[in-house]
């Protein structure tokens, strides 16, 4: 018993003397996990705060780039408002670009159009299940975008060929009721002995819009299995061969890239189809002035705004190009007309540099190409829409032809330029008239290139990727 008692007490003593260090060790190893777990709580906290550091100094950054209010020096003001128009649609771009990937296309197209210093006018209207808007309008109350509208209206062409010819178009839609083949030996034969050159234009597209409705009358049908083309080659394409014939413009087909993209940081947009003028100033003996683009007919909302919206964007390229090459250039003597073309669907608009920093695209007037002769009276509009093309500016004065057609799945794009030449007693050395000259020598003399803006290319696909910069100038600030 002594010995288990002493044992025991030895026992005890030893443990005693064990626990120390024991208790030491387990010590010193939880001090290890607990310095190691907040060092690495640490190091990982330290990370997150550096990642938000950055991430908050590339918000500041982007704010004071995207929020930060700019202002335009366009002076056009609608309401009471006390921002002009170029600021407002220049901020509202800016405010939306950095989440450009995520926005539908209307908002896109705010972006798209602010950032190249376009306002997009035009009233919309209703198809059979949805309504079309202006992108840019909600910017604006009802009554300042109906003032917008009105405010540039002026832009429209004042000359009317359906005007000038009522009695010939009314004696060939007469004789359509009767018998197409009748009435299209009428307009061939009338085509043979006219005179004049846009009366004999006039009878050969009625004389090709009757043979559309004679022969080919299939492609106006809803359920018959139409190709990419057939609205381009058996509509469309002859009657724009027919426009600018006897003229320095030719029809250019085959796929080439046009010489617009100078203005821009881009290669430019692919072009199928152009109309040039030959000249031998340039290397390539061609002058393109504008662009086309063509997709299946009856296309979506949101297809019909894009591109249309790409057509003002390279319209504004043809115009930034032309104002840097003419001799005097004045913001007024430049306008950019657009045909848009959805299948037999026709819609005219004109891009113009309306104002300091601010583009106008408007539109004009809208056809649609009718499919049966007792509704004959209805393609006057669309001879409207065509002999746009051909209106006579004062002496000096470029037109200038930008198309988006509407076609099939094709995309293409059209050049089209017209220079009014001068008359034989004209001075090469000037350009414009002595009128001109002296009712300008009272007023300041304004350096309207300083009026250009730079030029912003959308992303050419859905792919979500790296946005292209802002421009370099996108108002007078930058200059």
């Amino acid at each position: 018993g002594e010995l288990s008692s002493s044992k025991g007490k030895h026992d005890d003593n030893t443990q005693k003397n064990k626990n120390p260090a024991t208790g030491e060790k387990a010590k010193a190893a939880l001090d290890s996990v607990v310095t190691t777990f907040l060092e690495t709580g640490a190091t990982m906290a330290n990370e997150l705060i550096r990642k938000e550091a950055l991430s908050s100094s590339k918000r500041d950054h982007e704010g004071d780039h995207h929020e930060a209010k700019v202002v335009e020096v366009d002076d056009v003001f609608v309401g009471n408002s006390s921002e002009s128009v170029g600021t407002c649609i220049k901020n509202e771009a800016l405010k939306l670009y950095p989440s450009y990937n995520n926005l539908d296309h209307s908002k896109k197209a705010v972006v798209e159009l602010g950032l190249n210093s376009i306002l997009d006018i035009f009233i919309g209207h209703a198809t059979k299940t949805n309504s079309i808007h202006p992108p840019q309008s909600y910017l604006f109350s009802d009554a300042e975008w109906k003032e917008l509208s009105l405010k540039f209206n002026h832009m429209s062409s004042e000359y009317d060929v359906v005007a000038k010819y009522k009695d010939k178009i009314k004696k060939i839609e007469e004789c359509a009721k009767g018998d197409l083949k009748d009435a299209r030996q009428h307009t061939y034969m009338a085509e043979m002995k006219s005179t004049r050159d846009d009366e004999s234009i006039l009878y050969a597209i009625y004389t090709h819009y009757l043979e559309v409705l004679e022969y080919h009358q299939y492609i106006f049908q809803d359920d018959i299995d139409i190709t990419e083309l057939d609205f381009g080659v058996k509509l469309w394409g002859p009657m724009l061969e027919k426009l600018f014939r006897n003229t320095s413009l030719r029809c250019k087909w085959g796929e080439s890239v046009g010489d617009s993209s100078g203005v821009a940081e881009s290669r430019g947009f692919k072009v199928d189809v152009r109309i040039v003028r030959d000249t031998l100033s340039r290397r390539r003996k061609e002058a393109d002035q504008a662009n086309v683009e063509m997709a299946r007919k009856n296309p979506t909302i949101s297809k019909t705004s894009s591109d249309r919206i790409k057509l003002l964007i390279e319209s504004k390229c043809v115009l930034d190009r032309l104002a840097k090459e003419v001799k005097h250039f004045k913001h007024h003597e430049i306008v950019i007309p657009a045909l848009q073309l959805a299948g037999p669907r026709a819609s005219f608009y004109s891009l113009q540099l309306g104002s300091n920093g601010l583009y106008i695209g408007m539109k004009d007037v809208s056809g649609t190409v009718p499919n049966k002769k007792k509704d004959l009276y209805l393609f006057r509009r669309v001879v409207d829409l065509l002999f746009r093309f051909k209106v006579k500016r004062d002496i000096y004065i470029y037109i200038y032809i930008c198309v988006c057609v509407w076609v099939g799945g094709w995309q293409a794009a059209l050049n089209v330029s017209e220079y009014t030449l001068t008359t034989a007693d004209d001075d090469d050395d000037d350009d414009y008239d002595d009128d001109d000259k002296n009712s300008d020598s009272n007023k300041e003399s304004i350096d309207y290139l300083l009026w250009l803006r730079g030029t912003w290319i959308p992303p050419r696909s859905n792919i979500k990727k790296k946005l292209p910069s802002i421009p370099s100038i996108l108002t007078a600030s930058d200059l």
